[in-house]
């Protein structure tokens, strides 16, 4: 009888737009053979607007990234499925993400698609607040959204008064 190795965290590699595709095979796989294998593969919503109808579209967080938690037989099976690339390995080897990374990637992953879900909520001389980086705390108004990646905003603070741009990310709308 040979012992079953512990399972642990890696990150893959997928083909262009192929993430959700091979998130469902791995975990089609897992429950057919009952291996207890898991993925974390963080989504957002984007909310895409035409001329006829608005829409809500997931997009993945990590463009062609899966996180899939398996145990050393795993790579011979998951190597195979419609999607896989490669592991992202240090050296040769597939690089390990302990269970204390992959939580600390969870939550971050988190705050991040709950950062990108607002990006459209986002308005001029809305009040907003900086949640990390070195303004972490600052209030301040948007004045403008470049890209929807950077914002300009107004902080005043301690009778001062000046204008930083910041990652969209990094701060939250007061309500």
């Amino acid at each position: 009888m040979t012992v079953p190795s512990a399972q642990q965290w890696y990150a893959i590699y997928t083909q262009s737009n192929s993430e959700n595709t091979l998130n469902r095979q791995i975990i089609h796989y897992s429950e057919q053979h009952q291996l207890g294998y898991q993925t974390f593969f963080p989504v957002y919503q984007e909310i895409k607007h035409w001329a006829d109808r608005t829409k809500k579209i997931e997009r993945p967080l990590f463009r062609n990234y899966l996180f899939v938690k398996h145990d050393l037989n795993g790579f011979r099976h998951i190597k195979r499925f419609k999607g896989f690339l490669c592991y992202v390995c240090l050296g040769s080897a597939p690089t390990v993400i302990s269970d204390d990374q992959m939580s600390l990637i969870k939550i971050l992953s988190e705050r991040q698609a709950k950062a990108l879900g607002q990006t459209k909520k986002l308005k001029h001389g809305q009040r907003i607040e900086v949640v990390k980086g070195v303004f972490k705390g600052y209030k301040g108004v948007l004045l403008e959204s470049v890209k929807e990646r950077f914002l300009a905003i107004e902080i005043t603070s301690l009778a001062m008064h000046m204008t930083v741009k910041l990652p969209v990310n990094d701060v939250i709308v007061q309500y």
